[in-house]
């Protein structure tokens, strides 16, 4: 499938103090002094931070999740014989279209 966005994969750094950032892990593994950052999110949670961490990895999994959507609509459309897929069909080729347009 050939994207726009940085290619996976994306890895959540917990910075602190309310803040992660999403880097691509690929890249960085590769050269440490050419990092490329993502994004940076932050947080005024005061317990424990779990959403923040939740949706760091939400974040950092976006690009798996969408070749993941993507085969499934391949997949979907093989058996779609009967159109009883139609529906989520379209559902998956809109979330697509929002994630890729």
């Amino acid at each position: 499938m050939k994207t726009k966005h940085t290619p996976a994969p994306w890895e959540a750094d917990n910075t602190g103090f309310g803040k992660m950032q999403i880097w691509n892990a690929k890249e960085a593994r590769m050269d440490f002094n050419d990092l490329h950052l993502i994004a940076t999110i932050y947080s005024v949670e005061v317990k424990g931070g779990n959403q923040l961490k939740a949706n760091a990895k939400l974040i950092a999994a976006a690009p798996e999740l969408l070749e993941a959507l993507h085969h499934c609509v391949q997949a979907l459309k093989v058996i779609n014989s009967m159109g009883a897929t139609k529906p989520i069909i379209e559902r998956a080729e809109a979330a697509i279209k929002k994630a890729t347009e």
